[in-house]
């Protein structure tokens, strides 16, 4: 049974090519995690108000300015 294999050029190119967009997507994932430990560290305490938001200086973009 014959089995096609693409030249090693072409397997190097596609390497250069797709290396940049996993290890972009290996960080994206991993900061992803970090983000979702925070939040079910924080929300919790958020909530119960264990932890004060009061004295904040908190500044929305534009489009979610607060309406009064």
């Amino acid at each position: 049974m014959e089995i096609l294999t693409p030249p090693q050029a072409l397997v190097q190119q596609f390497q250069q090519l797709v290396a940049p967009l996993f290890n972009s997507m290996e960080t994206h994932l991993k900061a992803n995690v970090s983000l979702k430990a925070t939040r079910d560290a924080l929300l919790p305490r958020l909530i119960s108000g264990k932890l004060a938001v009061d004295a904040l200086d908190i500044r929305f973009p534009p489009g979610m300015a607060p309406t009064v």
